[in-house]
């Protein structure tokens, strides 16, 4: 109604109408695209935020033989491992590794999960698979495997109980 108005006082011929209705729909447009964002939703419908990947909620609701066939590892090796492993995984040691790598940095990421990942990547498991398992970036998990296989390289130089580990092929006993 109002662009008709706004024909007859402007004198506008059919071609120049038409481009301002059209130019009205796409305002419109980016009008509704801004409310829809700004409240949350998306072109489906409201975005649901997914929870951050937790550990412990993670490995309590595994049985020790699911845990195992996972890990192919005991929940309690797994735990002497993490214990071991955990100063070259703790979320400072790997962010100072990937800022000095490519000077940018992400979400700290456990300890466990970081051993998790890469002990899963090791076992053949496939990166998108682990991707939506623990909710990170591809590029997260790569990072993740890294850190694991750094932190086994070093401690198996620095000898101890991982390296006799590293030595035995990954073989616990106790």
């Amino acid at each position: 109604m109002c662009i008709a108005r706004y024909a007859r006082n402007a004198h506008l011929t059919v071609d120049q109408l038409l481009t301002v209705a059209a130019e009205v729909r796409r305002r419109r447009a980016v009008v509704v695209t801004i409310l829809m964002l700004a409240a949350g939703s998306g072109p489906q419908g409201p975005k649901r935020l997914k929870a951050p990947f937790n550990w412990e909620d993670h490995a309590n609701s595994l049985s020790d033989k699911e845990f195992s066939r996972r890990y192919r590892l005991t929940k309690k090796s797994f735990r002497k491992l993490l214990f071991m492993l955990r100063p070259q995984l703790e979320p400072a040691t790997v962010m100072a590794r990937r800022n000095q790598l490519n000077g940018n940095c992400g979400s700290p990421v456990h300890p466990a999960t970081v051993l998790a990942i890469g002990l899963r990547f090791l076992a053949g498991d496939q990166a998108l698979d682990l991707k939506v398992c623990y909710r990170l970036s591809e590029t997260a998990i790569y990072k993740c495997v890294c850190a694991v296989v750094d932190a086994v390289d070093e401690a198996g130089r620095q000898g101890g109980w991982v390296g006799e580990w590293v030595k035995r092929g990954g073989v616990l006993t106790y």
